[in-house]
């Protein structure tokens, strides 16, 4: 259901320059008051505690809320789910790199 009035809040144009991740967010958060076809809105929880909050420039045309915040989530390294009315977006897990298997060491030995 969020998902979907994502699709309809539509931009006509998005000029972000050196903005900040969180506050990329709370712009749309309110603007999506103003442009939800059904006067709602889209709730938006960032749990961001250790998470980055890069600045950001972004320049788009008309484009939906869910476009815009797919685009800034992507580059700032965070993941959104849903829970129940609520879109939740928290940084994405550090993925470990696999540890190597191959004997490198043992290539140079005499």
């Amino acid at each position: 259901l969020v998902e979907a009035r994502m699709k309809t809040v539509v931009f006509q144009e998005l000029d972000f320059r050196s903005i900040s991740f969180s506050d990329a967010v709370e712009y749309l958060r309110l603007q999506s008051k103003e442009l939800d076809p059904q006067e709602k809105g889209i709730n938006i929880l960032l749990k961001s505690e250790n998470g980055p909050n890069p600045n950001l420039s972004l320049m788009l045309g008309k484009t939906s809320m869910h476009r815009a915040l797919k685009l800034i989530t992507d580059v700032a390294g965070y993941r959104w789910r849903f829970i129940g009315n609520m879109l939740i977006l928290e940084p994405r897990p550090k993925i470990k790199p696999k540890r190597n298997e191959s004997r490198t060491g043992d290539f140079f030995r005499d």
